[in-house]
């Protein structure tokens, strides 16, 4: 996939830094207007906002760089004055001689043809050798690690890079190295932990350079293009009459779908205006092709997990922004795993604190999976969330015999059948209300990927085995429902007498009365004459 970078305007590629922010900008912008000789670099510079070699660095070194794809290397010149053949290749730091700024000891040299050629064989090569890793049935996380982690030769020390640019000087980088003999932390890490550099600043050399050293094509954007690009961004992120999380959700659904029936709500409206959309006989898409480039999927990763409000709780919590270059990749790794579950979550953003080196691009979902085989899923009855999985176990087979098996055989369905139509049974709601399945769209199917490997087949098999009945067990079965259909007819035949006894009674009574009353009553005298 080509990727587009911005090396132009110089404001732009520094806020891409980290080096000066929007308002700085557009305040040096607006003093440029009164002071045409200076260029926006060195107005900064006589601001004290950047350094003067920062500003070379990045206007006239930085897009060499980029544009040649590491063909050209940076070395420091003996003499400040470069040679013909050099300025053939690159006029460097010509404004610079000409007002405030100093001489350049830095200058580019361009990497013979031999070598260069010899540079996209070795691509090729390696490109080869990841695909054969990939595409074998089965491959051990070290074997992919190590071929996605061949460099390409021509990529420089980060420490050049920086040292260039005046971000870092020759002390620094002796301390750092010194650092690093006592343990095997990240250069751009340590120069992060002790405040040479942000981590802005980190990520921005990381990301471009990462492309060169995985041999991606690049495309340049205009100077043109990348002000539109920014006008655009700005407007999503920070729009006034809609939350910027529902424009980019927006816009992610008419990038999957290629186009979308308009509603005309207000969300719709504002990503109109911004350009990114046009619409057409009712249909909405996407405006240029540039746009969809640019504001691909990894973008949109990146700037949802940055609106999360509790993303950036966990960056800082756990040390995530320091522990990888691209860090809400990371979060997005995670979440794919636990979809959300708070203890697993928890526990897979511990463990990679606790475990895992500085993660660079293209790392992040093949560390999270290793964590979670390594740490949760084997050997999960001792593993650090082995309580978690039991108490799910039980609550599935401590139920009375019939519904656990019920239970049981609506999960099994739902792991076979990855899922299913949600239908509110009671095997369904007991389902849900464990944990074990989710709810969306009206179907159901398994909470998380983690629950499906650790409550797999097997696992299921085993528990239905266990609820099958023994024979001795079959017959006290027997022998208990017997005995209570016995002493439910005794009962129902004791209730029987009982109630003619109560009714021979009540006739009785009556009977009694009228013998009792007619033997009391006095004989008739006939009287005497």
């Amino acid at each position: 996939m080509v990727k587009t970078v911005v090396i132009k305007p110089l404001g732009l590629v520094l806020r891409q830094a980290g080096l000066v922010s929007s308002e700085q900008v557009e305040k040096a912008l607006k003093e440029s207007l009164n002071l045409p000789k200076y260029r926006l670099g060195e107005i900064l510079a006589i601001r004290g906002l950047i350094k003067p070699e920062t500003a070379d660095f990045f206007a006239e070194i930085w897009p060499y760089i980029i544009e040649s794809n590491g063909n050209y290397q940076i070395e420091e010149a003996t003499e400040p004055k470069l040679d013909s053949s050099s300025q053939q290749h690159s006029e460097l730091f010509h404004n610079s001689r000409r007002y405030s700024f100093p001489k350049t000891k830095y200058r580019l040299r361009s990497l013979p043809t031999l070598q260069v050629n010899s540079h996209h064989n070795f691509l090729d090569e390696k490109n080869a050798e990841i695909d054969r890793v990939e595409n074998k049935q089965f491959i051990t996380f070290n074997e992919l690690v190590q071929a996605r982690k061949k460099s390409n030769p021509n990529i420089q020390p980060l420490g050049q890079y920086l040292k260039a640019a005046n971000l870092i000087n020759e002390q620094q980088i002796g301390q750092i190295l010194d650092i690093q003999k006592d343990n095997s932390t990240n250069f751009g890490k340590i120069a992060v932990e002790r405040g040479i550099i942000s981590q802005n600043t980190l990520d921005f050399f990381l990301k471009h350079l990462n492309l060169i050293k995985t041999g991606e094509p690049i495309k340049i954007c205009s100077e043109t293009v990348a002000l539109e690009l920014d006008r655009i961004e700005k407007y999503l992120l920070y729009n006034q009459k809609c939350e910027p999380m529902n424009l980019l959700q927006t816009y992610y659904k008419i990038r999957q779908q290629g186009a979308v029936i308009a509603e005309g709500n207000l969300v719709e409206q504002e990503l109109l205006i911004s350009g990114i959309i046009t619409i057409e006989k009712n249909a909405i898409r996407i405006a240029k092709t540039i746009y969809k480039a640019h504001f691909d999927e990894e973008w949109l990763e990146k700037e949802l997990a940055r609106l999360k409000p509790y993303n950036q709780i966990r960056l800082k919590m756990f040390d995530l922004d320091r522990k990888a270059v691209i860090p809400y990749k990371i979060l997005n790794a995670v979440d794919r795993w636990c979809n959300h579950e708070p203890f697993l979550t928890q526990k897979l953003y511990q463990l990679i604190q606790a475990e895992s080196n500085y993660v660079l691009p293209g790392e992040e979902e093949s560390l999270v999976e290793e964590l979670t085989y390594k740490y949760i899923i084997e050997n999960w009855q001792t593993s650090v969330a082995a309580k978690h999985f039991q108490k799910i176990g039980d609550r599935l087979t401590n139920k009375d015999y019939a519904f656990s098996k019920s239970l049981l055989k609506v999960y099994k369905k739902i792991w076979q059948l990855k899922e299913i139509n949600a239908n509110n049974s009671r095997e369904q709601t007991e389902l849900l209300r464990i944990g074990l399945i989710k709810l969306e769209n009206n179907r159901v199917s398994i909470s998380n990927p983690i629950y499906q490997a650790v409550f797999d087949l097997q696992w299921i098999e085993k528990q239905l085995d266990k609820l099958k009945p023994t024979k001795f067990s079959g017959l006290e079965t027997v022998s208990k429902s017997k005995l209570l259909k016995v002493s439910r007819n005794v009962s129902s035949g004791k209730n029987k007498y009982i109630l003619l006894l109560i009714a021979s009674f009540l006739l009785t009574v009556p009977l009694l009365k009228i013998i009792i009353s007619t033997q009391s009553q006095p004989e008739f005298v006939e009287p005497r004459r």
